[in-house]
C-alpha cells in the first residue's frame, strides 16, 4: 500500500498568530480544547477520528510556512474556516496510496485553484481539477517557477503522472514547504516520528448543545403565565361587554 498523506500548508510570518487563528475557528465550529492525553482511549485509523473530534499537530514554522496535520480525514470546511480566517496564502495536500495527488489552493480565504493529477481516479466531481500554475504566483517567486510547477503538474511522462509522491516532493521543494510528506496518522503512529516533540500538539472535542439556563427557563414561564392572565382578562372583559350589551337591548 502507498502513502496516504494529507496536510494543510499556512504561508504567514507568525506562527502564534496562526495558532491562534486555529482555536478561533475550531470555538466558533462548536469545539472544545482538552488535553490530547484525555483522547489516548480513542484510537485512530486512516479514516480519521469521528466528527466530534478534532486533533492537529501544528509544526513549526520554515520557509514562512507552518504545517497542520489534523485528524478530520477529507473534511473541507475546516481548511476553508481556516483560510477565511487567516487571510494567507493556504495549500491543502492530499496524497492517496502514493499515486494521486490533489490540492486545494486559497488566498485570502477564497479557494483560487484546485488539482488532480488523474482526473478520471475519483468519482467525486470536485476531485476533477485541471491545475493552473499562473493562479499560484503568490507562493511561487518568479516565472521560472510557474514553468517549472507547469511541469511537474502535467509532465507527458506516464510513470511522472501516475507518481503522485514524486510530484508532492518536487513541488513542495519548489514553493519552500518541508513538512508535506507526513500527515497526522503516521506521525501519531511514530510510522513517520521525525520530529514529533517539535509539533503543537492540540486536541478538541464537540460540545454538546447547552441546554437553556434554568434562570432564563423561569424568567420565560413568568412571562408566558403574565400574557396568559391578560388574556384572560381581556376575554372576561369582552364577554362583560357583551353580557351588559344583551341586558341592556332587552331592557
Amino acid at each position: 500500500m502507498g502513502e496516504f498523506f494529507e496536510n494543510i500548508n499556512i504561508k504567514g510570518e507568525d506562527r502564534s498568530f496562526i495558532v491562534s487563528g486555529i482555536r478561533k475557528v475550531l470555538a466558533r465550529e462548536g469545539f472544545k480544547e482538552i488535553d490530547p492525553v484525555q483522547l489516548s482511549d480513542k484510537p485512530l485509523d486512516l479514516s480519521g477520528d469521528s466528527p466530534e473530534v478534532f486533533r492537529v499537530l501544528i509544526s513549526q514554522m520554515e520557509n514562512n510556512w507552518v504545517t497542520l496535520y489534523h485528524s478530520q480525514i477529507g473534511i473541507s470546511r475546516f481548511r476553508v474556516r481556516f483560510a477565511k480566517e487567516l487571510m494567507s496564502p493556504i495549500i491543502y495536500f492530499n496524497l492517496h496510496d502514493g499515486d494521486v495527488l490533489c490540492y486545494d489552493y486559497y488566498v485570502d480565504g477564497k479557494l483560487i485553484d484546485s488539482f488532480c493529477s488523474i482526473q478520471d481516479y475519483f468519482s467525486v466531481k470536485e476531485h476533477c481539477k485541471e491545475g493552473y500554475p499562473e493562479k499560484l504566483s503568490a507562493i511561487l517567486s518568479n516565472k521560472d517557477s510557474i514553468n517549472k510547477l507547469g511541469s511537474i503538474l502535467h509532465s507527458e511522462e506516464p510513470d511522472e503522472k501516475h507518481d503522485g509522491l514524486g510530484m508532492l516532493e518536487r513541488f513542495s521543494n519548489l514553493i519552500g514547504v518541508t513538512q508535506s510528506m507526513n500527515s497526522y496518522y503516521y506521525l501519531v503512529n511514530g510510522e513517520r516520528l521525525d520530529a514529533c516533540d517539535a509539533f503543537l500538539h492540540l486536541a478538541f472535542i464537540k460540545q454538546k448543545k447547552k441546554i437553556l439556563d434554568s434562570s432564563l427557563i423561569s424568567f420565560v414561564l413568568k412571562v408566558v403565565l403574565v400574557m396568559l392572565a391578560i388574556l384572560v382578562i381581556v376575554v372576561w372583559v369582552m364577554l362583560a361587554i357583551l353580557v351588559m350589551g344583551l341586558f341592556f337591548k332587552v331592557m
